[in-house]
Order: structure tokens, then sequence, then C-alpha cells
């Protein structure tokens, strides 16, 4: 038999007879994913989350839209906030809570509105993204042709 040689053999050096050595990069990739899973899960839970908040700025948004029509269809101040604020609590109840909407602007025909209106983000599942507080302003004209009359 020849001589043990490690520069011939390579990192399988000293396997006895009909034994085979392993490398010494043995369990690696398993330790490799060990590491990698959670790292992915959070990654994809941030990815969620923050498709979750792009969905809420997308209904706030709308909702801000929606209360200012609401409130250029109404002949007073007063009931033109009312409106609004039906209008927007019922667009942004989805995902938001403590929705505020305020109406500015001028209420006589061929004036313009506008309505902002703020809310707290809840249920996107993530503690750092939850709580957030979004932003969304909308305006509209008074239908200038209207009766004074309704």
């Amino acid at each position: 038999m020849a001589a043990y040689d490690p520069y011939l053999l390579g990192p399988w050096a000293g396997a006895g007879l009909g034994q085979r050595a392993l490398p010494p990069q043995a369990g690696s990739a398993m330790l490799q994913a060990v590491i990698m899973a959670p790292v992915l899960v959070l990654v994809m839970m941030f990815a969620f989350g923050g498709g979750k908040l792009a969905l809420a700025q997308i209904d706030v948004d709308g909702a801000a839209h929606a209360a200012v029509r609401a409130a250029t269809i109404e002949r007073t101040m007063a009931e033109a906030e009312a409106a609004a604020q039906a209008a927007a609590a019922a667009g942004s109840a989805a995902h938001c809570s403590g929705v505020a909407i305020g109406i500015s602007g001028d209420l006589t025909p061929g004036g313009t509105l506008t309505a902002t209106l703020t809310c707290t983000v809840t249920g996107t599942g993530i503690p750092l993204l939850d709580g957030r507080t979004l932003t969304a302003e909308a305006s509209s004209p008074v239908d200038q042709w209207r009766s004074e009359t309704p």
C-alpha cells in the first residue's frame, strides 16, 4: 500500500479502508437554511404589511374624495360636514380607526370645497406599521348651476 500523502488525498485524507470521510463543508447547507428561513419570513411579512399599508392609503384617498363629493351636494356647511364624516367613515373603515375629517372652502355655487382626512392604520399584522397616521386631501367644485332651494 502506498504511503500516506495529504497533498494527494486532500480533505478526505485519513479515512479508513472502505470508509469515506466527509468533506469539511458537510452540514453547512442545512445551517444556511436554518439561518436564512427566519430572515425570509421577516422579509415576506414586511412585504405583506407594506402592501396592506399601501391599500390603506388608497382607501383613505378614496374616502377623502367621497367625503368631499358628499359635502358639495349639501346646502349648508353643517350638513356638508356631517355628510363628509359619514362618507369618510364608510370609506376607510376597513383599514383605519380614529377617522378625522376637516372641510374647508366655499359652499356657494361655483366654489370649491377641500376635505382633509386623517386616520390611524390598524390590522397590518406588523407592530411597526400599525398605528401609523395616514392623511389624504381632496378637492371638489360645488355645482355652479344648482338651484338655491332643495
